[in-house]
């Protein structure tokens, strides 16, 4: 079926809504979408970046870390799959919308997390602005947290533009596989106008309409 879903959309659309319709803390792939391996996991894939998370929370992360989780590996059999040329630019637009994705989930999941007793905001990133453990799991917004959300969020936004910028390199197949990307803008939107308050209740509601009327502009533009 090439690029496209079983609906005629482009699968990274597909990919985009099954991704906001798994939550905030989770990436879930439905109806046997094959991604580029670098904007979202498989279901292995994604077994073991949670594993891997686990180990970074234990052990204390660094932010060069979070991005190499959050980006996997490009795989030449996914790209194969999904119809899609392995090429430069695609690969540098897919790592790069994997890590906004991902910082953005790890981000629009912090409430979730802390209520588990858990926290995956990279330990230098917390240390920086002198976000405590007690304040990353108290479910209670600081100014340090803020501060430290802040600017895993302009991290988030970097990648994005980066991506964005590699538009004009990419085929029509490559952008439409990039949709993902619009999941994140919008978590990243809504973070920002709350105040980088993780614990925002908003952040853990649905995108809904904003999100398929994104994708709709980004099929008619050819966008991601």
């Amino acid at each position: 079926r090439g690029a496209e879903g079983s609906r005629g959309e482009p699968r990274g659309a597909e990919v985009a809504l099954s991704l906001e319709a798994g939550g905030a803390p989770a990436l879930r792939l439905v109806g046997g979408v094959t991604p580029l391996t670098p904007c979202l996991p498989s279901l292995g894939g994604r077994r073991c970046r949670r594993a891997r998370l686990a180990e970074i929370a234990r052990d204390g992360s660094r932010l060069h870390e979070t991005h190499e989780t959050a980006r996997g590996r490009p795989s030449a059999s996914r790209h194969k799959a999904s119809g899609v040329a392995a090429d430069e630019p695609t690969e540098s637009a897919a790592l790069h919308v994997g890590c906004a994705v991902g910082i953005a989930t790890l981000l629009r999941g912090a409430a979730h997390h802390a209520e588990q007793g858990a926290s995956y905001i990279p330990a230098d990133v917390a240390q920086r602005h002198g976000a405590s453990l007690k304040q990353l799991l108290s479910g209670r917004p600081s100014a340090p947290l803020c501060d430290a959300a802040a600017e895993l969020a302009h991290e988030a936004t970097t990648h994005l533009l980066a991506a964005r910028a590699l538009a004009p390199d990419l085929s029509p197949q490559a952008r439409a596989l990039l949709q993902p990307a619009v999941v994140a803008e919008l978590v990243l939107q809504r973070l920002q106008a709350h105040g980088y308050n993780v614990f925002a209740p908003e952040l853990r509601e649905p995108l809904g309409l904003r999100l398929r009327t994104a994708l709709a502009w980004n099929a008619a533009f050819r966008s991601f």
